[in-house]
């Protein structure tokens, strides 16, 4: 019981302290769940959007324009072709897709500027591209508050211990 005393006297001693250390431990408390919270909102939206772009949500309709034999790609000449019908014809046939992109893969031959040789070369055309929403504002107001707490419970006591002399810091003691 005499510890306790000491320490109960200490803390009346110096309540200026006793409040500011308090008061850090909150913030850092405080922060370290913002931290957390900050992450798994990130991770929440990062599932989301993964769920809105990976799922039968958008389906793309391509033809296959190749065939691979022994590990060669070698082109198809009776492919099919499809149109923009095709794609709206798709999407009304699956109501729970959101977006349907025509795509269009191949090989083709290509001569860059100044060269006289042609390269073999793979020729992509998408109709449109999954769309991307920005995350939500509240990610950016974590952040801010994440920077302001570390700001102002951080350098801002440093900077005023760094002013103080050793020998004054240590008779306060």
């Amino acid at each position: 019981m005499p510890s306790v005393t000491i320490g109960l006297n200490a803390l009346r001693a110096n309540p200026v302290r006793t409040v500011l250390s308090t008061l850090g431990v909150v913030m850092g408390v405080a922060s370290l769940v913002a931290v957390l919270a900050l992450g798994d909102g990130v991770e929440e939206f990062a599932r989301e959007q993964l769920e809105r772009t990976t799922s039968i949500q958008s389906i793309e309709l391509r033809s296959r324009t190749t065939r691979e034999l022994d590990g060669i790609q070698l082109p198809v000449t009776d492919y099919p072709v499809f149109t923009a019908a095709d794609a709206q014809a798709l999407g009304a046939a699956v109501p729970a897709a959101r977006e349907v992109r025509l795509q269009v893969v191949g090989a083709g031959r290509v001569r860059l500027p100044g060269s006289d040789s042609l390269r073999g070369a793979s020729v992509y055309g998408i109709t449109g591209w999954p769309s991307l929403t920005p995350p939500p504002p509240w990610v950016a107001i974590a952040v801010a508050a994440a920077v302001t707490v570390g700001i102002g419970f951080g350098i801002y006591p440093a900077l005023r211990a760094a002013r103080l002399s050793p020998i004054d810091a240590i008779r306060h003691e």
